[in-house]
C-alpha cells in the first residue's frame, strides 16, 4: 500500500510540475519517467517547454511517444533537438511530412541520412533545395544517382551533391544554369564550353580556363575579358583589336655608330673615341615612323632611346601581314661632315607575336 502511495505521488509531483520548468528539475524528476506507463510518458514528451528533455531520459520510447514528441515539437527533426529513439519509416515519414522549409530540412537529411529513402530524400531536396547545395563536405548531403537528375532539374547546384557526376548529367545542370559550373569539381571541356556559350560569365568559376574557352568567353561577351585572371596574348588581341609585341632584334652599324634592340630596348652606342651628335634618329614600325633628335653621344658611350612599342593589330596576326621595322640615323662626328645609316626588314606579323 505504502509503495503504491509512494509511486502515485512521483507520477503527481512529475504531472502536477509541468514535467518540470526547467532542466535542473527534469533531471531530478525523470529518472522515474522509465517506469511510467505509455500514456503518461506521452503527456510528459508533450510538455511545451521541457519535452524535449524529457524524451532524452527515455531508455526506450515506443513509437507513440516518439510521434507525440514530434507532432507537438515538430522542429525535433532538425540538428539543435535531442536524437530521436528507435526510428521506422513511419517515423521518418511524418518528420519529412512535417519538417519546415528551411536548414532543417537538409539537418534531418544528415541525421537520418541512413533511414532516408531515394523519395523521401527528394521530398526533402524539394522543400529546400538551396540549402542542399554545398560543396562545404561536413554540410553535405550526397545524393544517389537514382534520384541526381530529378535533383539537378530542382536546382541545377545541386550537382554540388552527386558524387562524380558524369557528363550528361554535368551538361544538363550548365543547361540550366551555366553558372552552376562552379558546383563541378573538374568539369569537362565540354562541359565548359557548353557553359561559356550559354552564358559567358560562367568563365569566373572556371579554374584555370584553356585559351580556347576564353577565347569562346570573350567572342561571345568582350566584357567577360575582365573576369580572365590569366588571359592568353590570343585573347588580350581578341579583346583590345592590337597587341603590344617585342621589337624584332636587329643591329645597324658603321664604323663610329651602332643602333640594336635587345629584350625590347633600343640602345644606341658611340663607337668612336670622339663625340658625336646624332642630329636624327627614325624608327620605322609597321606603318608608322617615330623620331629622336639632337642627341649626344660622349666617346665609348651608350644610351637607350625610348620609342612607342610595336603594334600588331588583329588583322596583322591573323593575315599574318609583312610588317617593316628598322631605323634611320643622321649624325656628325664632331665638326666632321653629316653622315647617315639606314636599314629596314620586313618580318611576319604572327611570328613577331609568337615570339613575344
Amino acid at each position: 500500500m505504502l509503495k503504491k502511495l509512494l509511486s502515485a505521488s512521483i507520477v503527481g509531483a512529475i504531472l502536477l510540475s509541468g514535467c518540470a520548468s526547467h532542466k535542473k528539475r527534469a533531471v531530478y524528476s525523470c529518472y522515474k519517467i522509465n517506469k511510467l506507463n505509455q500514456k503518461r510518458q506521452i503527456q510528459c514528451v508533450s510538455r511545451i517547454r521541457d519535452g524535449d528533455v524529457f524524451y532524452s531520459y527515455l531508455k526506450n520510447p515506443s513509437k507513440k511517444v516518439t510521434l507525440a514528441l514530434i507532432r507537438h515539437r515538430h522542429s525535433v527533426c532538425g540538428e539543435s533537438f535531442t536524437k530521436l529513439k528507435n526510428v521506422d519509416k513511419e517515423i521518418v515519414d511524418y518528420c519529412v511530412e512535417k519538417v519546415p522549409r528551411s536548414w532543417e530540412a537538409r539537418s534531418f537529411a544528415q541525421l537520418y541520412y541512413s533511414y532516408l529513402s531515394n523519395e523521401q530524400l527528394l521530398r526533402l531536396i524539394k522543400k529546400a533545395p538551396s540549402y542542399f547545395c554545398t560543396t562545404f563536405k561536413p554540410r553535405r548531403v550526397e545524393i544517389p544517382k537514382e534520384i541526381a537528375k530529378k535533383s539537378v532539374l530542382i536546382r541545377s547546384c545541386l550537382i554540388s551533391c552527386v558524387k562524380n557526376p558524369d557528363k550528361k548529367l554535368q551538361l544538363l545542370a550548365v543547361q540550366q544554369d551555366a553558372r552552376s559550373i562552379k558546383w563541378i569539381e573538374n568539369p569537362d571541356k565540354e562541359v565548359q564550353l557548353s557553359a561559356v556559350n550559354s552564358n559567358p560569365e560562367a568563365i569566373k568559376y572556371i579554374k584555370n580556363p584553356s585559351e580556347e574557352i576564353q577565347l569562346a568567353a570573350v567572342r561571345s561577351y568582350p566584357e567577360s575579358f575582365k573576369w580572365i585572371k590569366n588571359p592568353t596574348k590570343k585573347v588580350i588581341l581578341e579583346v583590345q583589336g592590337y597587341y603590344d609585341v617585342k621589337k624584332p632584334r636587329i643591329e645597324i652599324f658603321d664604323k663610329n655608330i651602332k643602333i640594336y634592340v635587345r629584350n625590347g630596348n633600343v640602345k644606341i652606342a658611340n663607337l668612336s673615341n670622339r663625340f658625336i651628335n646624332v642630329i636624327s634618329i627614325a624608327e620605322y614600325s609597321g606603318e608608322n615612323i617615330y623620331t629622336h633628335s639632337n642627341i649626344s653621344l660622349p666617346p665609348q658611350s651608350e644610351k637607350t632611346l625610348y620609342f612607342h612599342s610595336f603594334r600588331l593589330t588583329k588583322a596583322d596576326v591573323y593575315q599574318n601581314r609583312k610588317k617593316t621595322f628598322g631605323y634611320a640615323v643622321e649624325y656628325s662626328v664632331e665638326n666632321s661632315a653629316k653622315k647617315s645609316l639606314f636599314e629596314t626588314k620586313k618580318y611576319a606579323s604572327l611570328k613577331l607575336f609568337n615570339d613575344s
